[in-house]
């Protein structure tokens, strides 16, 4: 059993390095797009809000899918549409940029979803929130990956051969996941989460939490780099140098949180972490792009806590959970998406980019109603 719980928590790793590679080389390459076809900032959104969509379709879909597939099973079906992404990216014109948003919110979703259920698996009640960390300190080293290639490549090569070898990474994974259970090997399939226990009090206040800090999260790394190009006036290259930075200081702090963190710590700490993470958001937005770094390392051990807290809280229903937990979130990030397009073409990216703040505040607001729920939560048996 030790053996198969290692073996999860290494394809488990695996898989979170392909998914972060895959989820932040968008960022770098969306200033590519929209220098290629002429997009305005609304257009060039609509990429990510199309894989919002698709995101959101897999999430619920994956409710039932986990109930009936293996790992391995799900996650080959993932790496397969996310090939399909990659290629249609590579096709040169607007309508395939757009195919492509969508083929990407469905595979990336899933493959990002069931990192986290294997290493959850493999791990116990004692070290899953150090292992949870340390799945996510992969995470950040497998987004500098992205930053440095597109940085070395965007000004020297077409999109299709700077997006063509990430295929490799697809077909590299696929053979990993030969290790995973196959067919008779499931373990006790994921529940569904009862919509009218979804909607009590401290599963909602746990499920938007999570699901507002993620969009402020996410919204800040996938428009950094084009924040800085069009608001600081870097060039593609150069702000794309700046992510390897970004994500260095988010994984610094999840190397310590999987050295530091002791069970029950997700309790409480979050509270800080977003506090510090809207203060540092803040001075990057006056000129102090260092406050950008200090941001991701206050994000760094977050999602990690926020996740061990909702297995504890419900250890027989949390696929279930976390496949609605991804829903909720790729719905704000649609909205958020093209929040950020619209607002940055009628005033500015300055006053855009002012949103992922405000989505840390909101989820630092909902993280103390989630404590005010804890009275009424009865604990799963």
């Amino acid at each position: 059993m030790k053996d198969f719980k290692s073996r999860l928590l290494l394809i488990g790793i695996a898989v979170i390095v392909v998914s972060a590679f895959f989820d932040n080389v968008r960022g770098p390459i969306l200033p590519i797009f929209a220098r290629n076809y002429g997009l305005n900032y609304t257009q060039a959104s609509a990429f990510f809000w199309a894989s919002s969509l698709t995101s959101f379709v897999v999430s619920m879909l994956s409710v039932g899918l986990l109930a009936r597939w293996t790992e391995r099973a799900y996650i080959r079906a993932a790496l397969a549409v996310q090939s399909l992404a990659v290629v249609a990216a590579a096709g040169g014109c607007y309508p395939s940029l757009i195919a492509s948003g969508l083929f990407w919110g469905v595979g990336n979703t899933a493959i990002g979803m069931s990192a986290n259920l294997v290493v959850i698996r493999g791990s116990t009640d004692a070290n899953r929130s150090r292992m949870m960390n340390a799945l996510h300190l992969f995470y950040c080293l497998g987004s500098i990956v992205p930053a440095f290639y597109v940085a070395k490549t965007a000004d020297r090569w077409p999109l299709y051969a700077i997006l063509l070898p990430t295929l490799l990474l697809i077909l590299l994974l696929w053979l990993c996941t030969a290790a995973l259970p196959g067919e008779g090997q499931q373990a006790r399939p994921a529940q569904r989460m009862p919509w009218d226990e979804m909607l009590r009090e401290h599963a909602l206040a746990s499920n938007l939490c999570i699901s507002v800090y993620i969009l402020g999260e996410v919204l800040t790394s996938m428009w950094l780099v084009t924040y800085l190009t069009g608001h600081a006036r870097l060039s593609v290259s150069e702000a794309s140098g700046f992510l390897p930075l970004y994500f260095l200081a988010m994984a610094s702090s999840r190397i310590l949180a999987a050295l530091l963190v002791r069970p029950g710590m997700e309790a409480w700490l979050p509270f800080p972490l977003m506090l510090a993470a809207a203060a540092a958001l803040s001075a990057g937005l006056a000129g102090r792009h260092g406050g950008f770094l200090l941001a991701a390392f206050a994000f760094g051990p977050m999602f990690p806590l926020l996740a061990s807290s909702l297995v504890k809280d419900y250890p027989r229903k949390y696929p279930s959970l976390i496949a609605v937990v991804y829903a909720v979130s790729t719905v704000g990030l649609m909205v958020g998406h093209m929040a950020v397009g619209a607002i940055s073409d009628r005033f500015s990216l300055q006053s855009a980019f002012r949103l992922p703040m405000v989505f840390i505040l909101a989820a630092l607001l909902l993280f103390a109603w989630r404590l005010r729920a804890v009275r009424t939560h009865i604990p799963e048996s």
